[in-house]
């Protein structure tokens, strides 16, 4: 089982969708996922992109832990999909997250459509 991978992400940001490839270090593709933000409930899609304020504005005190989990199964099962969170699984690490806006580029700008995501164990 691979060490190092790599999320690369493709969104549409106008139909509200994302390309989401898995490599690993070598640039095999190892799992494809198409997610449709839009059939995602909006109070998830709020968890998912502001956490924070999520847990801050709509979760009942006492129920953090709870609503965090719950976010994380949205993540495994409706965002990353079936395929892409097995070869994660797998692994059985601990899996480090390193953002990278438009990969391709030095250019930063919050408006890229493209990302590439580490996950390092």
């Amino acid at each position: 089982m691979p060490l190092h991978f790599d999320l690369i992400i493709t969104a549409d940001s106008p139909n509200r969708t994302a390309e989401l490839r898995l490599v690993d270090a070598h640039g095999s593709q190892l799992a494809i996922r198409q997610t449709d933000f839009q059939s995602i409930a909006a109070s998830s899609l709020q968890g998912l992109f502001n956490l924070r304020e999520y847990l801050r504005h709509y979760v009942e005190p006492g129920r953090e832990t709870a609503s965090v989990a719950e976010i994380g199964v949205c993540i495994a099962e409706e965002v990353l999909g079936e395929e892409i969170f097995r070869k994660l699984w797998e692994s059985r690490f601990e899996w480090v997250l390193l953002y990278q806006s438009n990969p391709t580029s030095l250019s930063f700008e919050a408006s890229s459509a493209d990302a590439c995501v580490g996950l390092a164990v």
